[in-house]
């Protein structure tokens, strides 16, 4: 966690998810590229909303968790329930998450968000009867499947990538999670295009890890001094002249 002073009410650095100042002062937000204690009435014309990026947070770390264990061989059969905290939680809290950030102006926190509550959505309807995946990947063999599931991975490793890319000057707990985004997709992809179940358990080994590390970045912005007795450090992000 940074150690900015109290007084120091501005830091620079590029746009991100918000994350909390040790010497908290009040709601921290990303605006127009900057961590800002106020609103900035230039381009905030409308009532501030509270840190949107623990909820994010918190739906991607439930669901990722489930699905993690599933491939990582700890869950052999597919519950039910999965499927409800996917769409139910992982989608819909990150949706949700998501426009917010837009409405404060945070292109990454928005692009983020609401892009991997996109994979819970189209993840929970291929696992839907009715959408006929299932039915499909039956007939058309083990290999087909493992194809498929390779190929659905596919652009969000590509994705992840690009998106961890972003991070490089963000806190480090960001840089964490979105790396274990990224390592997720590529082994789950390899693991399907390979027909290797070893790293496909890899890959679900990664997602658990990754609900870790995203509750802890949850658990980081919510631990304020107006709320408990302590702080969780994410380390420190760099400015521009850095």
């Amino acid at each position: 966690m940074s150690t900015h002073s109290t007084d120091k009410n501005e830091v620079h650095h590029h746009e991100s998810i918000a994350m909390p100042e040790t010497a908290y002062d009040g709601q921290v937000r990303v605006h127009n590229r900057h961590i800002t204690n106020e609103p900035n009435p230039k381009t905030q014309p409308f009532d501030p909303i509270a840190n949107p990026a623990p909820l994010g947070l918190a739906a991607f770390a439930t669901s990722s968790l489930i699905l993690g264990l599933i491939n990582a061989g700890v869950l052999v059969t597919f519950p039910t329930m999965a499927v409800g905290i996917t769409l139910g939680y992982g989608a819909i809290g990150q949706l949700i998450a998501g426009l917010a950030e837009m409405r404060l102006g945070n292109t990454f926190g928005a692009t983020s968000f609401i892009s991997y509550s996109c994979f819970f959505f189209s993840y929970g309807i291929m696992l839907q009867p009715a959408s006929g995946f299932l039915a499909g990947a039956a007939a058309g063999g083990a290999q087909n499947t493992e194809w498929a599931v390779g190929l659905f991975q596919l652009p969000w490793a590509i994705f992840s990538l690009l998106m961890f890319i972003g991070t490089l000057r963000q806190p480090v707990v960001m840089r964490v999670i979105l790396g274990q985004v990224f390592l997720t997709f590529f082994f789950g992809m390899l693991g399907g295009f390979l027909m290797n179940p070893v790293l496909t358990k890899v890959g679900g080994w990664f997602s658990v890890t990754l609900a870790i590390t995203a509750w802890y970045g949850m658990a980081a912005m919510l631990y304020t001094p107006e709320n408990t007795y302590f702080t969780l450090p994410i380390g420190i992000a760099h400015t521009k002249d850095e």
